[in-house]
């Protein structure tokens, strides 16, 4: 098939929008409720969190270890509060604030001006992550059954 799965998905919105958008919603359901309704921490937590996974040693990381709460600390490549209001468009005294709430729940370590995501946070935002991962499998069986319904047309 010659046609992107972008053009498919474009062509045939209607017919899987709801299968893309459900898993979505529950994300970001859980998300308000794990976050207390506060989409900017869950922001923050996302951009830091993609820092952690972008770190080469990343892809050693043992999740059911983390689920465990067996793992103490993560790799991660380091980012600051004036890095996370440029790339996020929070404000940077907004996620100066959130950062520091962060901390003290433990979920984002602080050395200096460098924060990292830590393995605290790995473990008790399990359900954000098991919610993710929900979001992409179900992406992928609507695409997968989506394309095999336009190759048998």
């Amino acid at each position: 098939m010659s046609t992107s799965v972008d053009q498919v998905l474009r062509d045939n919105y209607g017919r899987v929008a709801k299968d893309l958008i459900a898993p979505m919603l529950d994300l970001v359901t859980e998300a308000h409720r794990t976050f207390g309704g506060d989409i900017e921490k869950f922001h923050i937590i996302l951009l830091i969190g993609l820092r952690t996974v972008e770190h080469r040693d990343a892809a050693a990381i043992d999740f059911k270890a983390i689920e465990a709460g067996q793992l103490t600390e993560l790799p991660s490549l380091a980012t600051n509060v004036k890095s996370i209001a440029a790339s996020t468009g929070i404000p940077e005294e907004t996620a100066r604030r959130k950062v520091r709430a962060l901390v003290r729940e433990g979920w984002i370590a602080r050395t200096g001006n460098v924060l990292t995501y830590t393995a605290k946070a790995a473990h008790d935002l399990t359900c954000m992550r098991r919610a993710l991962i929900r979001v992409a499998t179900q992406n992928h069986r609507t695409v997968e059954r989506l394309l095999k319904a336009c190759e048998t047309a």
